[in-house]
């Protein structure tokens, strides 16, 4: 895949309403077009600065992610790179019309309370009045799927509200924090550690080694992150399960929701 089957070009002439998103950590705007259609824009201008991710790198992550979180089964909102956006290059996103109806897929618990086997176990810790607790998450095909692939991206931001749910269907979103060079896996998926991959999540594995070498990755990611992605599909296919709560560093974004 090259930048240019995955860029377009706007003219500002063919917007109809822009509408800034003030909850957003960084930069991000609702473009309606004339054509009634709706997009997420995120601006590489408007990347807050991190000391562990380079700057104007964010909408390349994203762009990489949505190919091969799509590649892996997950539900993405098609991304492009905008080269023309109304305040720049950046990201822009197929708008994801949330259900009103949403369901809980994640809950806190006292430590010692079990919710059922709709529900697992992702993480115990201690709370702020120093209670033991317990955080739990749905156990859904869709979210297994989107916890298999983050483990594969390294995803070092998976909360709750990167995860929208649109008539039935659970859409990953907010990939600009995945690819790094080290470990980084920071999810509220944490229930399914050590379970045993499917035959199928093996063949996806199996598939995603053979479509790396395709994929002209050095164009979005760096040297050293194109390589640890490589090394990451291949030490999972060694490992061949979801890897447990690391006891060395943070494991969950900050905050959960």
């Amino acid at each position: 895949m090259d930048i240019e089957d995955s860029s377009i070009l706007l003219g500002s002439d063919q917007i109809f309403e822009v509408y800034e998103i003030a909850s957003a950590s960084n930069s991000a705007y609702k473009i309606i077009f004339k054509s009634g259609n709706s997009s997420l824009y995120k601006p590489a201008s408007g990347e807050q600065p991190l000391w562990d991710f380079s700057a104007g790198t964010l909408m390349y992550r994203e762009l990489v992610a949505y190919h091969l979180y799509s590649f892996l089964g997950v539900k993405v909102p098609a991304t492009k790179i905008w080269e023309n956006g109304p305040v720049g290059p950046g990201v822009i996103q197929d708008w994801v019309a949330v259900s009103d109806d949403e369901e809980d897929i994640l809950k806190i618990t006292l430590s010692d309370k079990d919710l059922g086997d709709e529900w697992l176990g992702s993480f115990v810790g201690i709370d702020q009045t120093g209670e033991s607790v317990k955080l739990w998450h749905k156990d859904l095909p869709q979210l297994r799927r989107i916890a298999f692939a983050d483990l594969i991206m390294n995803n070092a931001d998976r909360k709750a509200s990167h995860v929208l749910q649109s008539n039935s269907n659970f859409y990953a979103i907010d990939h600009g924090l995945c690819f790094h060079s080290e470990d980084k896996i920071r999810t509220i998926f944490w229930g399914w550690g050590d379970e045993m991959f499917s035959q199928q999540e093996m063949q996806l594995l199996s598939k995603l080694d053979s479509y790396l070498q395709n994929f002209q990755l050095l164009k979005y990611l760096n040297s050293e992150e194109v390589v640890s992605l490589r090394e990451r599909v291949k030490y999972f296919q060694d490992l061949g399960r979801f890897s447990n709560v690391p006891n060395h560093r943070s494991a969950l974004p900050w905050p959960i929701y």
